[in-house]
């Protein structure tokens, strides 16, 4: 068998998941007895709770309003230094879930939306292992996208895998695209696990040709409208 040198993998076209590490812990005790005096109400698809009776724009509120700059700044540097793009995306949705023992986040995508941020946090602010939250997506149906074998793996890893998990730490911002189908497995801890979601889209001048470029402008409607 001839032997080979060296290899080399060159990623093309992946789907990028970031997770993005503050050197502090943005998410303070205020924070967590505010949240933890919102209304929620339980979906029911699973035992999340979210929280219920201020909208979906939660880091508006005044209390809240000082994280929204660590979430914006996870986005930019996904965009920016990942992506390397220069276009801007802003924030248009924003929420806190609950899980309290034996509950978790049913399997869910973010429609209408492009990108993804979330944060998780338990009740004491104590950085220990969370319950992951896991993104799924096609593996080696990807690669031999033609096919729907079932193959025969060796060792999972990024390129054949079909879910991929992550678990979480305090002080840390997780961003993906928000189509990808994601869930948070079930919180087995005595302590109430939140997690601060936020969703964006792109906003501002897009194109680089003069008879293909136009400005999106975000403005959201009222179900009543």
């Amino acid at each position: 068998m001839p032997n080979i040198e060296f290899y080399e993998s060159i990623d093309f076209n992946p789907i990028p998941i970031f997770t993005f590490n503050f050197e502090k812990n943005f998410i303070t005790e205020e924070h967590v007895d505010a949240f933890a005096k919102l209304n929620y109400l339980k979906n029911a698809r699973s035992s999340v709770q979210i929280n219920h009776g201020y909208g979906d724009d939660i880091l508006e509120l005044e209390t809240f309003k000082d994280l929204k700059k660590y979430f914006d700044e996870a986005i930019n540097l996904y965009t920016n230094k990942i992506l390397k793009i220069k276009n801007n995306f802003k924030m248009i949705h924003s929420w806190v879930t609950k899980n309290e023992k034996y509950s978790n986040h049913y399997l869910h995508t973010h429609d209408n939306i492009m990108l993804s941020a979330v944060a998780y946090f338990n009740e004491d602010l104590i950085d220990e292992e969370f319950s992951p939250i896991l993104i799924y997506g096609k593996g080696l149906k990807t690669i031999f996208q033609d096919f729907n074998f079932e193959l025969d793996v060796i060792e999972y890893n990024k390129y054949n895998s079909t879910s991929w998990t992550i678990f979480p730490k305090l002080k840390q911002i997780i961003v993906f695209p928000g189509h990808l189908l994601h869930e948070s497995a079930i919180n087995d801890s005595d302590k109430t696990r939140y997690c601060i979601g936020t969703n964006y889209f792109i906003e501002g001048e897009v194109g680089l040709s003069r008879y293909t470029r136009y400005n999106i402008s975000i403005s959201k409607t009222s179900k009543n409208e």
